[in-house]
């Protein structure tokens, strides 16, 4: 790229512009998203990630009733029985950037380990966006497992949009007794909560604690532009993403003047409860 002339100096031939000062701008280094998947996850562990590579969530199984004097009469109660999830802390992943030592002294007037430093918000959004992928892409495989719910029977967005949340809602197993819609959240392509926006509100939910959560038929709606399916509904909670992580450090390899900055992190993505997490198609076909 050429650099802007000067209007009225010139070099010593006396007829050549000289060249203006160049001066570095500043841009924007990393634009993203903002993420989803933080307030939906499970954080109930039994045992914290960082004392194993394998992470157990709990879920107790619900308590049956019996006739009265059932217990007295075989002399014991019924077991507590916790049905829990493991999840394995299976990915292991680093973010590392360095610099030569003769690009520290000679590169940018704001000093090269500035630059470097300046990288610590950088990777941690690059880590935000991996762990948000990894969620959705288990969230989608759970859906699937459960099959896809045929909503063809509706015409529009919202009823079938309804059909979602009505099969979730109807849930009945040895854990659930039908589950409340302000325990739920709906997570939809972008183009599907813009075509639902007249019919969208605002509410508080006190489930999740959200003062300003917005919802379609009493359930918390959310635009979800890294989940490939058009729609997705579960129970906050359905799925847990232990991660450990290494703090941010600027240092130098042996035997060399090079900077280096660096971050390590591992995690896993599990279902928790499978049961509770369902998907469809609005107007294109899904299948994993």
């Amino acid at each position: 790229m050429d650099l802007q002339k000067a209007t009225s100096v010139v070099i010593s031939d006396g007829v050549t512009k000289d060249d203006l000062l160049l001066q570095y701008g500043k841009i924007q280094d990393v634009i993203a998203a903002k993420f989803v998947y933080r307030d939906l996850v499970n954080t109930n562990y039994l045992n914290d990630p960082i004392k194993g590579g394998t992470v157990k969530v709990r879920r107790m199984k619900t308590a049956i009733s019996q006739p009265y004097g059932t217990a007295r009469g075989v002399g014991e109660a019924n077991t507590l029985q916790n049905n829990y999830s493991k999840v394995e802390i299976d990915t292991d992943r680093e973010l590392a950037e360095e610099l030569s030592a003769k690009d520290i002294k000679l590169w940018q007037e704001e000093g090269a380990l500035a630059i470097l430093e300046g990288r610590r918000e950088i990777f941690g959004l690059s880590m935000g966006v991996e762990l948000e992928k990894a969620y959705f892409t288990k969230l989608q495989q759970t859906a699937v497992a459960n099959s896809l719910l045929d909503v063809s029977e509706a015409s529009d967005i919202q009823d079938k949009l309804s059909l979602l949340i009505e099969h979730l809602e109807s849930i009945e197993n040895d854990n659930v007794h039908n589950v409340d819609r302000s325990m739920m959240v709906l997570t939809v392509a972008p183009k599907w909560f813009d075509a639902l926006e007249k019919v969208v509100t605002t509410f508080n939910n006190p489930i999740t604690g959200r003062t300003d959560a917005k919802a379609f038929r009493g359930v918390e709606i959310r635009p979800a532009v890294r989940q490939g399916f058009d729609a997705i509904v579960q129970v906050v909670g359905s799925l847990a993403q232990p991660v450990v992580m290494d703090e941010f450090s600027i240092d130098k390899p042996d035997f060399s003047n090079d900077k280096y900055a660096y971050m390590s992190y591992y995690y896993g993505t599990g279902a928790v409860m499978s049961d509770l997490v369902f998907a469809c198609a609005l107007d294109s076909d899904i299948s994993a």
